[in-house]
């Protein structure tokens, strides 16, 4: 009997372990994490909004280090540090810099209003990155470029792109930018009911391990993303990571928004990025923010612009106009620059040089013959 009552318990218990197992939900969050992997991908899913967010520089004023350059550059204008000073010297006057963000994006395409902050010789600063073409203003300056494989280096839009892209997207979803993908994701669930998502993968720099930590609701079939981390395993250290402290409902959005969120380089808080808002647009808004405006035109969310020069850098010999201080306006071609200047007495002296090597080999060979 009690052998028979045994086997009956076991049966009982398997019986249980695998309901365990039916309920787990590691196929429901890999799902889950797919659509949002989608959503918050370069392109954010094909979705076309407005995102004004705001991110605040936690660095902290090494008072020692601002004293120790001052003593020793006071005689040395032109020094490398100086740059380094100027830096010091500005955070010590108006503290961290705080800067606020306005982005459009459509399909991977975007227009970027960055917003000036309390430094009084700062300024606003303004980009659109399109896939055939580009362009970036201030209140002073305007430069045409064309599409991002014909930017001339210094004014290459990309790497300021892929910061404000990942900005947006650890906001929509903390750390997921780590994963990157679904294959060869570890899920283990912790004593506090949150689950933990791993991937391991080998880099230039050596092995990595990225981890995301989220909380699941079974009811609801969603998440929350709560943290991110970048690890070294071979010491472990966590290279980078990004910690949602709070979150906030948006809709037409898979999972709730993280603001404020804190990102941390090697354990030191770097920034926390907050979200003031978000909203849908439609292609007619984004076509109205992106239309570059003229020299004297009007730009849809600056207003009035008075370019004091225009660079059009979308050939090889690039153009301007420009405004001097009595107001007149003048067209230059590139030769009409110091560059251009410079870049054709260079052109003329390898004339000259080509040609009096000629006639010293002439020379050469006369002297030769005879």
């Amino acid at each position: 009997m009690w052998k028979l009552a045994a086997i009956v318990v076991a049966g009982i218990g398997l019986g249980l372990a695998a309901s365990r197992v039916e309920a787990a939900p590691p196929d429901d969050i890999k799902a889950w994490l797919s659509k949002q992997i989608e959503e918050t991908s370069g392109n954010f899913g094909g979705r076309a909004f407005k995102v004004v967010y705001r991110v605040e520089s936690q660095e902290k004023l090494d008072a020692g280090e601002l004293a120790r350059l001052r003593e020793k550059l006071k005689n040395l204008p032109e020094h490398p540090e100086r740059a380094r000073l100027r830096h010091l010297e500005q955070l010590e006057k108006y503290g961290p810099e705080v800067r606020t963000q306005t982005v459009w994006f459509r399909d991977g395409e975007m227009r970027v209003n960055r917003e000036a902050w309390a430094d009084p010789a700062s300024k606003y600063f303004d980009f659109v990155s399109l896939k055939d073409s580009g362009w970036k203003m201030t209140p002073d300056q305007m430069f045409v470029l064309g599409g991002p494989s014909e930017q001339p280096a210094g004014h290459q839009l990309d790497v300021s792109s892929k910061t404000v892209i990942n900005e947006v997207r650890d906001l929509l979803a903390p750390g997921l930018r780590f994963l990157g993908r679904l294959d060869g994701l570890d899920l283990v669930e912790q004593k506090d009911s949150t689950w933990i998502v791993t991937r391991s993968d080998t880099t230039e720099r050596g092995p990595r391990k990225y981890e995301v930590r989220l909380r699941w609701e079974s009811p609801s079939g969603s998440g929350s993303l709560l943290e991110g981390k970048v690890i070294d395993p071979v010491n472990g250290d966590v290279l980078q990571q990004v910690i949602a402290r709070d979150f906030v409902s948006r809709s037409g959005f898979g999972s709730p928004v993280a603001s404020p969120l804190l990102i941390e380089n090697k354990g030191v808080p770097a920034r926390v990025s907050s979200l003031e808002s978000i909203e849908p647009i439609d292609d007619a808004e984004f076509r109205r923010v992106t239309t570059m405006p003229a020299f004297d035109g009007e730009d849809s969310i600056r207003g009035k612009v008075t370019f004091a020069q225009l660079s059009d850098l979308t050939s090889k010999e690039p153009s301007f106009v420009i405004r001097d201080k009595s107001g007149e306006v003048r067209n230059l071609g590139f030769a009409d620059t110091r560059e251009g200047h410079d870049r054709g007495i260079l052109r003329t002296l390898g004339w000259v040089t080509a040609g009096a090597l000629v006639v010293l080999l002439v020379l050469l060979r006369v002297r030769r013959a005879s």
